[in-house]
């Protein structure tokens, strides 16, 4: 089934989140190179930047379009 044109941005948003996620549990990004940091604590600031600027506003589109 194709996916409607209004849902695309938030399926992207979903793969990016699943890439994250990846790289949270590795510890390291599976293509290198890469600007992810090997340092865990550069890991968790990414991971909250993330959070507060991508995430929020995804979940507010998911509510509005869904």
């Amino acid at each position: 089934m194709k996916l409607h044109k209004s849902l695309v941005p938030l399926s992207r948003d979903h793969q990016e989140g699943i890439l994250l996620v990846q790289r949270v549990k590795q510890g390291k990004a599976e293509v290198s190179p890469s600007d992810w940091p090997e340092a865990r604590e550069l890991q968790r600031d990414r991971l909250v930047d993330y959070f507060d600027t991508q995430l929020t506003q995804h979940f507010k589109a998911e509510e509005e379009v869904l």
